[in-house]
């Protein structure tokens, strides 16, 4: 049985053989020949240097679906199709509090910005009154 996973950076996709659940959807496609083009593909994959060449494919989720030509037998990357370069999941801290709302009568106000998570009840009797204040 034929066990393949996808060599792009953090991509837990595999494929077993012909029968596998996971494969609805997605086509394992092997890196190129050309080795400008294999180039490119390790760089926008960010593949790990040391896996072999025999054991290089991408699933078809990392490729623009302009690349991808389907028939009913079929699935092929056409022209000089490269795979999304890979971005790393940016968790930069939040500029300014983000306010929730509540579906309760009490109002909170979360802070994300902080190392510790902080909820703190705001008055909402006040912010009534400042907004008829506003209005007159």
């Amino acid at each position: 049985m034929t066990t393949r996973s996808c060599a792009y950076k953090d991509c837990e996709y595999y494929y077993v053989g012909h029968e596998n659940a996971l494969t609805k959807g997605r086509t394992m496609f092997a890196f190129p020949k050309q080795p400008h083009r294999a180039r490119i593909w390790h760089a926008n994959g960010q593949v790990h240097p040391k896996i072999p060449h025999s054991q290089l494919f991408m699933c078809s989720l990392h490729f623009d679906r302009k690349f991808i030509s389907s028939s009913k037998n079929r699935t092929l990357l056409v022209g000089e199709a490269v795979p999304y370069p890979y971005e790393e999941s940016s968790t930069k801290p939040e500029e300014e509090p983000q306010q929730v709302a509540s579906t309760s009568h009490e109002s909170y106000y979360i802070n994300l910005s902080d190392d510790e998570l902080s909820i703190n009840n705001v008055d909402t009797t006040s912010i009534t009154t400042t907004l008829k204040k506003d209005r007159n």
